[in-house]
């Protein structure tokens, strides 16, 4: 099944994981942020 795909069909799907990948450590690392500023008193 895998060797049927052309070869762009794995640069597309490693750009798409890649994408995804940034997109979940971008959300824990908000989350992890927001939690820190809350900790630290903003004034």
């Amino acid at each position: 099944m895998l060797k049927a795909l052309p070869p762009w069909a794995f640069k597309a799907l490693a750009v798409a994981a890649g994408l995804f990948v940034v997109f979940l450590v971008g959300l824990l690392v908000l989350k992890y942020y927001r939690k820190l500023t809350d900790r630290l008193p903003l004034d």
